[in-house]
């Protein structure tokens, strides 16, 4: 006898592999059985023929009603009645995704299309030494990325790393170890400079040669031959220079010992305030020139006593001019330790 409210339904049976019912075979409420497959249909409401059982053991996609309630159980896709979670799963709250590992390739977006909806803020990849690179799209942005090597590492152009102005994402400290290759450059953008001047740097116009840029003009090169050239690009000795050069004037403190430390200046002079001794020089160099203007005071008449250092002509140290304000120049090259006397200038004023 029916129950009140239900009315009997009827079983329909096929043997045929994959066989399934067609909407017209089957009236609201009737089953159908395919005991071959080890599937139950049946023809829900809307007229739409669903599989309600499976076999166990078999394999296929896991389906229940369409529509996502009962999320605390299990959440089906709403138009296919495919399993999309279960109760054992974490909770997937907005624009989160947790998983344990990813056994094949992962295709779409991941995240939302809107940074406001679901960029990710933190990206970690562990990539193994022989397998396919992190590849980002030139349209995308990274604003973060940390990794304790890049061995082998290509960034192709015309891409860069960091945003296009300092404020929004370049470099604040670049550290690299091992070897860090740049453009050859030119004299009018040089392969290393900043980007405030970027007409000043260095570039590399030959092989083994540098050369050094500011204003967008050569200012000094060291060429395959370690030659430096200053002002000029064809220095035919160690050291070339074109222009001025000299070594600026040193004055020595007045004191009843007097020192030079020539690693300040070889060109020096002193006012004598009274009778002095002169301490050996410090920081000579062999093959070294040095200069001392030595002038009396207001008084004048006033004398040196020499270190063994100091070496004169004919092993005699001169007499210096007596009048006030006078001047004596004396020169010498170093053989590295001793000074010896070049030529003297005496009462040149």
């Amino acid at each position: 006898m029916a129950q009140s409210g239900f009315t009997p339904i009827k079983l329909y049976l096929s043997t045929t592999a994959a066989a399934v019912p067609l909407a017209a075979d089957l009236e609201p409420g009737e089953l159908a059985l395919n005991n071959n497959d080890g599937k139950l249909f049946y023809e829900d409401s809307s007229g739409v023929v669903q599989v309600i059982a499976t076999k166990a053991g078999s394999n296929g996609d896991v389906v229940g009603p369409a529509s996502a309630t009962d999320t605390a159980i299990a959440t089906f896709d709403g138009v296919t009645g495919k399993l999309i979670k279960n109760n054992a799963s974490v909770t997937i709250a907005a624009n989160i995704i947790t998983a344990l590992g990813f056994s094949g390739p992962l295709n779409g977006t991941v995240g939302a299309t809107t940074p406001a909806t679901g960029k990710f803020t933190t990206v970690e990849s562990t990539i193994t030494t022989g397998t396919a690179p992190l590849v980002v799209a030139s349209t995308t942005n990274v604003a973060n990325l940390n990794a304790s090597s890049l061995s082998g590492a290509t960034f192709a152009a015309p891409g860069s790393i960091g945003s296009g102005t300092a404020g929004s994402g370049a470099f604040t400290t670049l550290s690299a170890t091992g070897v860090t290759t740049l453009s050859a450059g030119t004299v009018s953008d040089p392969a290393l400079t900043t980007s405030g001047d970027t007409n000043t740097g260095i570039f590399f116009p030959a092989a083994d040669t540098i050369a050094f840029v500011e204003g967008g003009a050569e200012v000094m090169r060291i060429d395959s031959s370690s030659n430096v050239g200053i002002g000029t690009t064809t220095p035919a000795a160690k050291l070339a220079v074109v222009g001025t050069g000299y070594s600026p004037t040193i004055t020595i403190t007045d004191g009843a010992t007097l020192s030079w430390d020539t690693s300040l200046g070889q060109v020096a002079q002193v006012t004598l305030g009274g009778n002095r001794t002169f301490d050996a020089p410090t920081n000579l160099v062999n093959g070294g020139f040095y200069s001392l203007l030595i002038i009396q005071d207001g008084t004048g008449s006033r004398t040196i006593s020499w270190n063994a250092v100091f070496d004169f002509a004919g092993g005699t140290a001169p007499t210096l001019s007596t009048a006030a304000g006078a001047k004596d120049l004396i020169t010498w090259r170093s053989d590295g330790t001793n000074l010896l006397e070049v030529g003297r200038s005496l009462g040149v004023a």
